[in-house]
């Protein structure tokens, strides 16, 4: 009965926790390489054109499919398409507006004055207007050939601009809280005054109504002539909106990483939860289907009925969540109450618990003194390892709301091309410093070891160990002002000896920063290795020595005879310290090249700190720090169990 009991125990924990990690499913997904920033939907819902911070546009179909990907020079800011499909139009940060045709292909590109921080698309591609932000400021209208018909200065950075269907009324909107209106000629209409910031603006395909976010963190719905119809106040900042015909769907992306959908009246109909800040949102002319992309790069589709039966079936699984709490409840009570053999266990539990209490109090006084220590390490080592595994399946931000997201974070590691990389150079870099610890520490030891001055080895000892108390930043920079491609020795002894043709900018070249960074501090002989080996070679019985010599052993016979084979333990002891240092170590790569140049010299354990330290994305960096975590374990488990010295194979 109990073993029954533990298995449907064990059985209903196994539910619950997938029914919590199950996040909402969409009607399909698309990755894209990094951050979404931009998405428009043309006039017939059939074509969804995505703009990412990977420096790709992307068109796919209503269906999910991807039809083409275009790269520009820099981050694709905004992108729109036109009411026909014909055409799109890309503002990029490399300050450059392109327009393409449905396939994919550059019609033209123009360069501006500073970066494009929003663009929109009349019909047929007739009219395109652009907002560029932070010196610039301006809003242009441009003709299909690229022409720029007008521009007129705003006076503030622009976040946003939007044109009508018909190129009869071009919108822009930025950190002045104010969103302009002017018609084809450039004359203005209406101004509308937020609270706020101007991070978004979408005119509705009917021409009827205009959707605003905002930083007051509220979703404005105008009519074509600028007055209000409604607000929504969200959690945050609105990123993103969008607005179907006569208003029937508003939706809005907000940095609370939920995506509000409204009805026309100001309702709210769902609101989604997201992994991420919600960048860019829109929804289909006839409100029958949603877009939205985030801060990772995922895009999703999904249609308003799908949308409203995941909200029902969310309901449904939290019921079904408490019904297995319930039955769980119920097992343990009736484990208590039926157990035949519960006054046994009773017994027995009391008298290893008075059994306990009696050992602790005879050794009270050792307890005491340990009781500090122990505490010390449940709450800085203990505690902070725990919380990174649990934090690692939530959306975690310190202070804020937490968010339980399941496998989310383990699953973008798979699309995060910055761990790909660092998982290469991560690679490379553990081969490297275990061959440099294995090889001159070694032979520098044995060298020292074998002199026959004990005063000759002691002063010896003291040069090789005495660079360990220059602190380890010292060094770094040191090697730092080597490399310097203007005045760093490396590159001033090559021009002296008439070499100046293999003179580089050694941190700055992708193809050659990272064996940089592997060659500092050549020989290798570090004072730690060093002194292991030192030590090892020291206990080794000099009688063993002794008669090596009398069989007429040569110095290399009796390195791989006996030396090493004794060495084995202090060889596996350095090679498990040197795998964990070079998988958690990123010191030297922060501080030489940052990771860079491009992303050369990404390892994870950088990827890690960038992500929680600049990203805020504490709860993917936890995820990060486990696969870690689990990576080192393995590794040194498999280490501890083959690697064996003679010693510990005779007993």
């Amino acid at each position: 009965m109990e073993e029954y009991m533990r298995k449907l125990s064990i059985l209903l924990l196994l539910i619950i926790f997938v029914l919590i990690s199950t996040v909402t499913l969409a009607s399909w997904n698309f990755k894209a390489k990094d951050a979404i920033y931009s998405i428009s939907v043309d006039g017939k819902g059939e074509f969804i054109a995505i703009g990412s911070r990977d420096d790709y546009v992307y068109l796919l179909s209503k269906d999910g499919n991807k039809l083409w990907e275009f790269k520009v020079g820099g981050t694709v800011n905004s992108v729109s398409i036109s009411p026909d499909g014909g055409y799109i139009v890309v503002g990029s940060e490399d300050r450059y507006v392109y327009l393409l045709d449905k396939s994919g292909n550059l019609i033209w590109k123009v360069l501006f004055q500073d970066i494009i921080s929003g663009v929109g698309i009349s019909d047929g591609g007739k009219y395109i207007s652009v907002s560029t932000s932070s010196l610039d400021r301006s809003l242009y209208l441009l003709d299909s050939k690229g022409n720029v018909l007008w521009k007129r200065s705003i006076g503030e950075e622009l976040h946003s601009t939007s044109i009508s269907y018909d190129g009869s009324t071009v919108l822009c909107g930025g950190k002045g809280a104010t969103v302009y209106a002017f018609d084809t000629g450039g004359k203005p209409l209406w101004n509308f005054q937020a609270n706020g910031y101007i991070r978004a603006i979408s005119i509705s395909p009917d021409k009827k109504y205009i959707a605003v976010g905002s930083e007051d963190n509220n979703i404005y719905l105008l009519d074509i002539n600028g007055k209000e119809i409604w607000h929504y106040t969200v959690g945050d900042y609105v990123l993103s909106v969008g607005c179907s015909n006569d208003a029937k769907v508003v939706v809005g992306g907000s940095r609370d990483k939920n995506l509000y959908i409204l009805d026309e009246r100001g309702n709210l109909i769902s609101k989604i939860g997201n992994t991420q800040e919600v960048w860019a949102t829109n929804v289909s002319p006839d409100g029958t289907f949603i877009c939205v992309g985030n801060f990772e790069g995922s895009f999703s589709s999904a249609t308003l009925k799908e949308i409203i039966s995941a909200k029902n079936l969310r309901i449904r699984r939290y019921i079904w969540i408490g019904i297995c709490i319930g039955i769980l409840i119920a097992i343990y009570i009736l484990s208590i109450l039926f157990s035949s053999t519960r006054k046994e266990i009773e017994r027995r539990r009391w008298g290893r618990v008075t059994s306990g209490v009696r050992l602790f109090w005879k050794y009270k006084t050792m307890y005491l003194f340990i009781l500090p220590t122990i505490l010390f390490l449940a709450t800085f080592n203990y505690y902070p390892a725990f919380s990174g595994i649990y934090h690692a399946f939530t959306d975690w931000h310190p202070g804020g709301v937490t968010t339980w997201v399941g496998w989310e974070n383990f699953r973008q590691m798979k699309y995060d091309q910055y761990l790909t990389v660092g998982i290469k150079n991560l690679l490379l870099l553990l081969i490297t410093n275990i061959i440099k610890t294995l090889t001159m520490p070694l032979l520098v030891a044995e060298l020292v070891f074998h002199l026959r001055s004990f005063k000759a080895q002691y002063w010896m000892r003291v040069a090789y160990v005495l660079p360990i108390v220059v602190p380890g930043i010292v060094s770094i920079l040191l090697w730092t002002m080597i490399y310097d491609p203007n005045i760093g020795l490396l590159n001033q002894l090559l021009r002296s000896i008439g070499l100046e043709r293999y003179t580089h900018s050694w941190l700055g070249e992708p193809g050659i920063a990272l064996w940089s960074i592997i060659f500092m501090g050549i020989p290798w002989v570090g004072a730690f290795p060093f002194l292991i080996y030192y030590g090892g070679l020291i206990s080794v019985p000099s009688e063993l020595f002794d008669a090596a010599k009398v069989d007429g052993a040569t110095s290399f016979q009796r390195f791989f005879n006996i030396d090493l084979p004794l060495l084995l333990g202090q060889i596996k002891l350095l090679i498990v310290l040197t795998y964990i240092g070079t998988m958690q170590d990123f010191t030297t790569i922060f501080i030489m090249t940052g990771g860079g140049p491009a992303s050369s010299t990404y390892v994870p354990a950088l990827q890690l700190y960038y992500s929680a330290m600049r990203f805020n994305k504490f709860g993917y960096a936890s995820a990060i720090a486990t696969v870690l975590f689990i990576v080192i374990l393995i590794g040194t488990i498999i280490n501890m169990r083959y690697v064996r010295s003679s010693i510990e194979y005779e007993a």
